[in-house]
């Protein structure tokens, strides 16, 4: 799970706030509700957390001037996606799986987040399908850019969730989401409700 500091312990998060994971997947399992489960939490990178979160491959279908105010303003100068999803598949899952007993297939790999965390897991999901099995984004941020006057940046992932279509049978449903919340963004900045 991404933003990992936010998932166990509120006394070590910035706003005395956790997503109660131990909690909730003590109350599942004992519920029966889902099968003995190993949570690995990976701590974002503070300054960097954009950076390592927001989507590189999408940023190729921006008008450059936009890409490079992105990458600049919101990406400390460089996107680290690849590289994050890249340090996960190569480094944690294998490091998990040769220090407890897992089921190392795709079919119970699974990465989830919020926000940020939310929009690289639905990434990752697209990007990396011989790892992860299933994803969880949670209140994803493309929205997020969009209130910046940046309209143009849900519609850069859905054109990347369409070149990636014949790889990630999940875009066609993706790409719908996105069509929808640009539309719905589109139509309440019309209605000047935003």
């Amino acid at each position: 799970m991404n933003d990992g500091q936010m998932l166990f312990d509120s006394s070590i998060t910035w706003n005395k706030q956790e997503w109660k994971v131990d909690e909730w997947m003590t109350a599942l399992l004992k519920l029966g509700k889902i099968r003995n489960t190993i949570v690995v939490g990976i701590w974002n990178n503070g300054k960097y957390r954009h950076a390592e979160y927001f989507p590189e491959k999408p940023i190729q279908y921006l008008d450059k001037d936009l890409a490079d105010n992105l990458v600049t303003a919101d990406l400390q100068g460089k996107p680290l996606a690849d590289e994050y999803l890249a340090f996960l598949v190569k480094v944690v899952k294998p490091k998990v799986d040769s220090s407890f007993s897992t089921l190392t297939g795709k079919e119970n790999t699974f990465i989830m987040g919020s926000s940020m965390g939310g929009l690289i897991s639905m990434y990752a999901m697209c990007d990396i399908q011989d790892v992860f099995g299933g994803a969880a984004c949670l209140s994803n941020s493309l929205g997020g850019f969009s209130y910046r006057g940046r309209s143009f940046i849900p519609k850069s992932f859905s054109t990347y969730l369409g070149s990636a279509e014949q790889i990630c049978p999940l875009t066609r449903i993706i790409r719908y989401i996105l069509t929808m919340e640009l539309w719905d963004w589109i139509a309440c900045t019309a209605n000047g409700k935003l």
